[in-house]
């Protein structure tokens, strides 16, 4: 049968779980997306494979460090730099743009998102809440 995918349920995941993964990097290649069933002729982005190193997702019915040593396959879009990343360096996924579940057992992700090393992650976090912070002022003191 054609075209039964289509017909399948969407599902939503839960981004909050990676930040309780512990990643690390593993190597990098261009990525070429498809489009009806044809390669693109100049790539998308980087494919990052990495393993979670440590797994402390808490949720009822979560067996606990079950998916520690798991492989994951990132795709960064727009990202060039083969070697913006080092072996074994942690990386931190953010900003995701799309998760599909695949495989025969539906046990496989397909990611599309931004990936930081760990130092820039806490930079940027840090920029941001200057940022969200700066143009705050204090409150004029009141009569009392």
């Amino acid at each position: 049968m054609k075209n039964l995918s289509k017909i399948k349920v969407p599902i939503q995941v839960d981004t909050s779980v990676f930040s309780k993964l512990t990643i690390s990097f593993l190597s990098a290649k261009t990525w070429y997306e498809y489009k009806d069933g044809q390669k693109n002729s100049k790539p998308s982005g980087i494919t990052v494979s990495a393993v979670i190193i440590e797994d402390n997702i808490v949720l009822d019915g979560y067996e606990p460090h079950s998916n520690e040593f798991e492989k994951l396959t990132f795709n960064v879009r727009n990202e060039t730099n083969l070697e913006k990343f080092k072996h074994r360096e942690i990386i931190i996924p953010y900003e995701f743009e799309k998760i599909s579940v695949y495989g025969e057992y539906q046990n496989q992700l397909s990611i599309i998102c931004k990936l930081a090393t760990e130092a820039e992650y806490k930079q940027m976090i840090a920029n941001k809440a200057t940022q969200t912070t700066a143009h705050r002022q204090s409150l004029p003191k009141r009569d009392q």
